[in-house]
């Protein structure tokens, strides 16, 4: 038995404008082989290692980090495999947790001003698995519409992929983001995910990946197949990621200064 809680399409607007939209902010380039620290978490760096793949804003006393993709901005590793993709993602894999395990995730997102663009898919944000294929949890962006999907069983013993929910949403305003993420393959999953203090998925059911598999949290840009021709460039603030219950983060979030 699983509960899906769907709603397509919406119209996605911020519970709260920030001020701090209007400011600049001051970017640095993250060195392409530099790990960083956010919120107690190690990410590397994986991206084509351009002066505009990742930044992070000097002058902000909370965690702000930017990443841009252009047409052809291909990490090595990509390459080197003979994948086809564009990315510039931080990899937090050095903090992984297991099937049963409750995870919680919450951050601020701001997708800048651009062209929308109908890629084959972009993931801005993922739990992705040590050992299997696909994420048991990962966000999209398509044509302006932000989705957050999942695999669940399939006939046969295999996995397909699931749309939770899909909504519109509004660039160059800071978007609240938390999620409550569990996973098990005989029942007792959960993803609950929240937007701008609203939820929009409620879901209990087998989620996960392999048996036994861990998860990790990657954020940033991830997209394919390229070259794909409009560039795109999002920004995170206050990620932060692990087994403390951030319930609180859905109405009162860390503010971005």
């Amino acid at each position: 038995m699983r509960h899906l809680s769907f709603m397509l399409p919406l119209l996605l607007l911020p519970a709260v404008v920030h001020a701090q939209n209007l400011r600049d902010f001051h970017w640095v380039p993250l060195p392409p082989t530099k790990s960083v620290m956010v919120n107690g978490v190690p990410y590397d760096p994986e991206s084509a290692g351009k002066s505009w793949s990742i930044l992070r804003a000097d002058n902000a006393k909370s965690n702000v980090y930017r990443f841009e993709v252009r047409s052809g901005d291909m990490w090595s590793e990509d390459a080197r495999q003979g994948a086809i993709v564009e990315r510039s993602e931080l990899d937090g894999w050095r903090a992984n947790w297991n099937e049963n395990t409750d995870i919680w995730c919450a951050y601020s997102l701001f997708i800048e001003r651009g062209r929308p663009y109908n890629s084959a898919w972009t993931g801005i944000g993922q739990l992705h698995g040590q050992r299997a294929l696909y994420a048991p949890l990962y966000v999209g962006l398509k044509n302006d519409m932000l989705s957050v999907g999942t695999w669940l069983p399939a006939p046969g013993g295999s996995w397909a992929p699931s749309t939770l929910f899909v909504v519109e949403i509004t660039r160059e305003i800071w978007h609240n983001v938390v999620f409550h993420f569990r996973a098990n393959l005989t029942g007792s999953g959960v993803i609950e995910f929240w937007i701008d203090s609203k939820k929009m998925a409620d879901f209990k059911g087998a989620v996960g990946g392999v048996p036994s598999d861990a998860v990790y949290w990657k954020f940033g840009i991830y997209r394919g197949y390229g070259p794909i021709a409009v560039p795109l460039a999002v920004r995170f603030s206050n990620v932060e990621v692990g087994t403390k219950v951030l319930a609180d983060r859905v109405v009162s979030p860390l503010p971005i200064d």
